[in-house]
């Protein structure tokens, strides 16, 4: 069992996480040829500067 302090940083991060949900949406949808594109683009020497980064490719997705 854990304690209350515990269970309120719980409820505290869980509520930060719900925030940042994926809520609203562009009416386009990525396809593979947007994951194809972003492949080529981190292969080429254009993408050299980039190291240690995410890229999503959510197609508009943003949080609400």
């Amino acid at each position: 069992m854990r304690p209350a302090a515990d269970e309120a940083a719980v409820e505290g991060i869980r509520a930060h996480l719900d925030s940042l949900r994926m809520t609203k949406r562009s009416s386009r949808i990525a396809d593979i040829a947007d994951i194809a594109a972003l492949a080529a683009f981190l292969a080429s020497d254009a993408a050299a500067g980039l190291t240690g980064t995410w890229v999503n490719v959510i197609a508009g997705m943003f949080p609400s």
